[in-house]
């Protein structure tokens, strides 16, 4: 084949890569157009404020999240929240408080979400609870547990100690309800560990 046929058959085949760009940038354009951005709820200090992380869905269509903000407590300037997002048959949404964290044994600031057990209960991780970590608390795994009647029960699973890391971040959980996860902190270089709960 001559050079020629050679930079022919290049701009036929750069000639359908280019056709093909455009359709995928048109389709996609198309896309964007039809898409729209509904909002669910908007916080206010008192209920939450800065949701950092992913939400998590329950069989009913629910979410549940957490906010590091927000809510009260006594810290600075709020503690955080753990809440639930009702869906409604108009198609309107719900919040529910189901914990506001008060800075003290119960935790505070929780950077992660939540996520569900088998039994439908909630676990996550917060910042704050005791011991101290070196003039900071070092952070609880908690549980909150739905009631039959009333509000959901929070409980704090483990109270990291420094030793075992600091600053939790997110957990994940395998079937038969061991909760693993990890810190952002441990020790005197702050490197941080991974660790699992054991019901």
């Amino acid at each position: 084949m001559r050079r020629q046929d050679h930079a022919r058959v290049g701009m036929g085949c750069a000639g359908e890569i280019l056709v093909m760009l455009a359709m995928v940038l048109t389709l996609n354009a198309e896309l964007v157009a039809a898409s729209s951005l509904e909002t669910l709820h908007k916080f206010k200090p008192g209920d939450g404020a800065n949701p950092l992380s992913s939400l998590t869905l329950d069989e009913a269509g629910n979410l549940y999240g957490a906010t590091p903000a927000g809510g009260g407590g006594n810290c600075t300037p709020s503690c955080g929240t753990v809440f639930q997002l009702v869906t409604n048959s108009d198609g309107t949404w719900t919040e529910n408080l189901l914990h506001q964290f008060s800075g003290g044994n119960d935790g505070e600031n929780p950077l992660a979400g939540v996520i569900f057990d088998a039994a439908g209960n909630l676990y996550g991780a917060a910042n704050g609870g005791l011991p101290d970590c070196g003039g900071y608390d070092c952070g609880v795994v908690f549980k909150l547990s739905p009631q039959k009647s009333g509000p959901w029960k929070y409980t704090v699973v483990h109270k990291l100690t420094g030793a075992d890391g600091e600053y939790p971040l997110g957990l994940v959980i395998d079937g038969k309800g061991n909760l693993f996860g990890t810190t952002q902190g441990f020790g005197k270089y702050y490197a941080g560990t991974a660790f699992e709960i054991t019901p």
